[in-house]
């Protein structure tokens, strides 16, 4: 449900889990019901961010954590290593995908470390590069585009069903 930590792997953020991220489930055969969840952001800490993303968009979590809003090429990037690592599943997979939010920053607006604001956190658009990626790179496995927000009680209840009907299949 959450998977930000592949965020942070691809810009080097604090939270990175490594390349095994979202492999050991697969590997077993168990089944998944995966989620794009918190993909939106990667992880700094406060007044250490790289001078490469200084000019980026950011939201600052809380006294420790700055997040740094995923750009369009790093959607792309996500669908690709989400794909990547479920195209090794040997169990059945189902990705649901919340159109309308992958976090709960997407109802923040996003500001530049000068703290100016510089639009809304979640961009459609964004999204759909990663939905397009994705789908051009899952070999196996379904893919469900739910216009629902990851916090929406609709969202939880279809990745419960969605689970059960893995299992029972």
């Amino acid at each position: 449900m959450t998977t930000h930590e592949l965020t942070d792997l691809i810009v080097d953020g604090v939270y990175s889990a490594g390349e095994a991220r979202m492999t050991g489930a697969g590997a077993a055969g168990l089944p998944q019901v995966i989620v794009p969840g918190a993909i939106d952001h990667a992880n700094f800490w406060v007044g250490h961010v790289p001078d490469k993303y200084k000019g980026r968009e950011f939201f600052q979590y809380n006294a420790q954590n700055l997040l740094m809003r995923t750009n369009t090429e790093e959607f792309k990037i996500l669908g690709g290593e989400f794909a990547k690592r479920l195209n090794l599943a040997k169990g059945p997979v189902r990705v649901l995908i919340p159109l309308e939010g992958f976090s709960e920053h997407s109802k923040r607006r996003a500001r530049n470390l000068n703290g100016d604001d510089t639009g809304p956190w979640r961009r459609s658009d964004d999204y759909s590069a990663f939905v397009v990626s994705l789908r051009s790179n899952l070999k196996s496995g379904l893919i469900e585009e739910l216009s629902l927000h990851i916090n929406d009680n609709a969202f939880a209840d279809a990745c419960i069903d969605a689970f059960v009907k893995l299992v029972k299949s």
